[in-house]
């Protein structure tokens, strides 16, 4: 089937999915309406978008006009008329933007102490930031432009109950085989620095064939005996996790022409998800399932993951 954009291809590949990456737009900014911290994550939001080089969120009309200008983005640090939790948060988006995996114990507690009960809201909404644009980015790459505009906004479920949608439900797609889709995450949880993903292995991905030598080789992928499919799909995610604005075409080519649309559809998904881990390294809540060695999971298709599997 022919797809002419990339929300085209997301609507028809996986239909049941579509509405993931518009809820959680909506329910970022939702979120941060009802703790009255909209200017502050809008002004987060256009840092964010700075640091990857792709298009903010579009802050909704009922929510009046930003108050930002994109010069005053650029220069935040030398302003003198931000409080302390603006500094804080955008030091932190930034992070979680740029580099989570360097995150420093400073401005965990600089942002924790600045925002208090609102610190875990307000970051959910930096995850959507961060992380709606790119995968759509990631899809117009793949399939041409799109108009993601997205009208009105509806009322979206919390942003909490968004995020754990994409968690139990983008496992639902299946297309993409296991190992693939265990190498991929396992590079992102290298790339993130997420301890709690690195201390995990897939026993679908262990059963089809993957073992710990394909799995300590995923950061040095073009240098290891990967099948083409493999090395396409880890090139295609190691721009996503940079910034999908700086995408080689030979990337997203390479990847179509080992894929077919719909497991590329998958893919960018299973990016998106993955990168939920962002959120605990960015807040501190990434402390390993075992200390030494890993432990063997699986997640089944409705989402639901097991962990303290016997290896097969």
């Amino acid at each position: 089937m022919t797809t002419t954009s990339g929300r085209d291809a997301l609507e028809t590949h996986a239909p049941e999915h579509a509405s993931l990456l518009a809820r959680l737009d909506a329910g970022a900014w939702q979120s941060v309406q009802a703790c009255n911290r909209v200017d502050l994550f809008d002004l987060a939001s256009q840092a964010v978008a700075l640091q990857h080089g792709l298009p903010t969120l579009e802050r909704p009309s009922q929510l009046g006009a930003s108050p930002w200008t994109k010069d005053y983005v650029a220069r935040w640090r030398k302003a003198d008329d931000l409080e302390l939790e603006d500094r804080a948060t955008l030091h932190l988006a930034e992070q979680f933007a740029f580099n989570v995996a360097s995150t420093q114990a400073d401005q965990r507690e600089a942002y924790f102490a600045a925002l208090q009960g609102d610190a875990v809201v307000v970051a959910q909404a930096i995850y959507a930031a961060d992380l709606v644009p790119r995968s759509r980015a990631a899809l117009d790459i793949l399939f041409g432009p799109s108009d993601w505009s997205q009208g009105p906004q509806e009322q979206a479920p919390e942003l909490a109950a968004v995020i754990d949608d994409v968690i139990r439900r983008v496992p639902a797609l299946q297309e993409i085989d296991p190992v693939v889709t265990e190498l991929v995450r396992l590079l992102g949880a290298r790339r993130h620095a997420c301890r709690v993903c690195q201390s995990v292995r897939s026993y679908s991905a262990m059963e089809a064939g993957a073992g710990d030598e394909m799995f300590d080789a995923v950061e040095n992928y073009d240098a290891h005996d990967f099948s083409d499919a493999q090395k396409a799909a880890l090139a295609f995610a190691d721009g996503f996790l940079a910034s999908p604005a700086r995408f080689e075409s030979a990337v997203a080519s390479t990847l179509r022409e080992n894929f077919d649309p719909g497991a590329c559809v998958e893919l960018v998904l299973d990016m998106m998800r993955n990168a939920t881990n962002k959120l605990a390294v960015a807040l501190g809540g990434d402390a390993p399932r075992v200390e030494t060695g890993y432990e063997i999971y699986d997640v089944k298709a409705n989402g639901e993951i097991e962990y303290g599997l016997t290896a097969p």
